[in-house]
This record gives structure tokens, sequence and C-alpha cells, in this order.
């Protein structure tokens, strides 16, 4: 992968409960969907109790485990562990519910495992051959396993049954982008920005793209009304930073991308973006976002100590300048 994607999969949560109290099995969706995440297990929990053979509320409170794990992050595996064993629970009684399958498929995507995703998401195409999310996800888990050629086919396929389907607009778009042919990215972002004109992410992504193809002042127009559509996206004012810099809005630049960092104070990029806006002017501030970044991101600890190291002369603070803004 040559850049970093932002690739979106979709859990469907409303299933039929065909078996259950349809009222409370619609109360739990809907505080699913209002976001009280622990209310909804609660009450899935109580249709489980009442009818403990309800694959619906078993993959339904998969979905809200799966959710919490990445609200609750310092118990994250408890939850994925919670939410896997609903999954399956919920397919012991329904071997052959495709989005139950697709569901599982998704959350093994977002664990990293896609080859595991991909056996569940062939067998929700195989039950039900017209399942556009299915095809989606199998694109993504596809794509993120280097099966590009069959990434491409699923959103293609996608399209095909659903030539309105934002989410297959959205993926493909990455996809093209990822490939550097971004035209046609650029084609199916603007696709899903005309669709869903609020869709601060999707402007965020079409200003990247418009960014690589150098486009600058379309790039920043994109980021700076996605920083009005959402203004608690911290990858808007990062974007739209680093955007304003090269015009030379040095000031209001810093002043977006310490928004950025205050609304995602573990974004180790925004710290190296700061350093290198910092560089010529004040490189001991510059450093410690350097030092900041490098222990929010060890991985690239080299990659740090180098600009740190460059901070020491004049011409190494030109050339990170110079490599990032020119």
């Amino acid at each position: 992968m040559k850049k970093s994607l932002f690739l979106v999969l979709m859990v469907s949560l409303i299933l039929c409960a065909c078996n259950s109290d349809k009222a409370t099995f619609k109360k739990g969706v809907l505080l699913y969907e209002q976001g009280k995440t622990l209310s909804a297990v609660q009450t899935f929990s109580s249709l489980i109790k009442a009818d403990p053979k309800n694959a619906a509320a078993y993959a339904a409170r998969a979905a809200a485990f799966d959710r919490l794990s990445k609200e609750k992050k310092e118990e994250k595996d408890k939850y994925q562990a919670l939410a896997e064993e609903d999954f399956f629970s919920a397919l012991a009684l329904e071997p052959q519910n495709a989005e139950i399958l697709n569901n599982i498929g998704a959350f093994y995507i977002e664990k990293g495992l896609f080859i595991n995703a991909l056996v569940y998401l062939n067998d929700a195409l195989k039950y039900n051959p017209t399942y556009v999310l299915a095809y989606v996800n199998r694109g993504i888990a596809n794509y993120r396993s280097g099966r590009g050629n069959q990434a491409w086919a699923d959103f293609n396929m996608a399209l095909q049954l659903d030539p309105k389907n934002l989410l297959a607009h959205y993926n493909r778009g990455l996809m093209f982008y990822d490939w550097e042919m971004y035209l046609p990215a650029i084609d199916d972002l603007t696709f899903v920005v005309e669709m869903d004109p609020k869709s601060a992410r999707a402007l965020v992504e079409r200003g990247r793209i418009f960014q690589a193809a150098k486009y600058y002042a379309q790039a920043m127009e994109d980021y700076r009304r996605a920083t009005i559509i959402n203004p608690n996206y911290y990858l808007a004012f990062y974007h739209y930073g680093e955007m304003l810099f090269k015009k030379g809005e040095y000031e209001n630049a810093l002043t977006q991308l310490q928004i950025a960092k205050e609304l995602n104070n573990t974004y180790a990029p925004a710290y190296d973006l700061m350093g290198d806006m910092l560089a010529v002017e004040d490189p001991l501030s510059a450093a410690a976002n350097y030092v900041i970044a490098k222990r929010l991101d060890p991985q690239n600890e080299a990659f740090y100590n180098t600009k740190m190291q460059q901070m020491l002369s004049d011409l190494g603070r030109k050339e990170v300048v110079e490599k990032r803004f020119i």
C-alpha cells in the first residue's frame, strides 16, 4: 500500500426478529443508533434471556459488543471476544443467514484477519448473490489482502447491482487513489460528495486525491469545507493546515494544525507536521514535536530521530521544509 487509506466497511444491524418481541428489538436498535451502546447490549441480552434461540438478538448484541471494543479501548480484547462469541451463536442458529455471515466478515476485516473475512463473505454471497453490502465488504477484504483485481471486480459488481451505492463508490475511489489513477478516483469521490454533501470524510478523502494530483486549490477548498461541516474532525484541520502552509499562510496554518492536535492528541502525523512547519523558525519546538511523534509512533523511531538530527543545522532544517512543502 503506497498511501494511508481510510476504507469504510459496514455492518448490517437490523435483522429479522421473527421469534422475539419485535418492539423490544426495535428499542435495542434505536439505542444502538443513538450511541447508547451499553443500553443496547442490555436490551438485546433481555431478548436472549427470554429466547436463547433468538439469532437476531445474538447478532445485534455482537455488533454492539464490537462497538464497545472501540469505545472502551482499555477493554478492547474482552468486548471483541464477546462479539465473536455472539456472532457464532447467531450463525449456529441460522447458518445460511447472509447478514450474519456479512457481519462476521466485517468483524474479521476490522481485526486484520482478511482470509477469515473472505471465507464468511464468500458464504454470504453464496446464499445471497445480490447482497451489495457483502460485495463491498469482500472488495475491502480482497483489497487489504493484496487481491486488487478481485477487489475491482467486487466493487464493480456492487455498483452494477446498485449504481448509486455510496460505499462502493467511496472504496473504489480510494482504491483508484492508491493505484495513482487520480481522475477516476476523483470521479468516484465526487459522486459521494454530491450525493452526501455533509460528509466531511468524503471531502477530506477527495481533497487528498486532489492534492496528490496537484490540484491544490481544489484540495484546499475540500479541506476548508470539511472543517466547517464537522468541526470535530481532526483530519480536516490537519490537511487544511498543511495546504495553508504550502500557500504561505503560516499563522493560519499553525492555528488549524493546533486545532487538529487538540481534537486528537494521539495523532502522530500532526506532531510531525508541526515539527516540519516550525523547523526553520523554531527548531527547538520542532524537535519537541518530533519527540512526541516518536513516542506516539515508536515503529518509526528512526524517521523522527533523523529529523531531530536535522534540526541541528541550517542545511538540515532547510531540507526538512523543502521535502515537505516544496
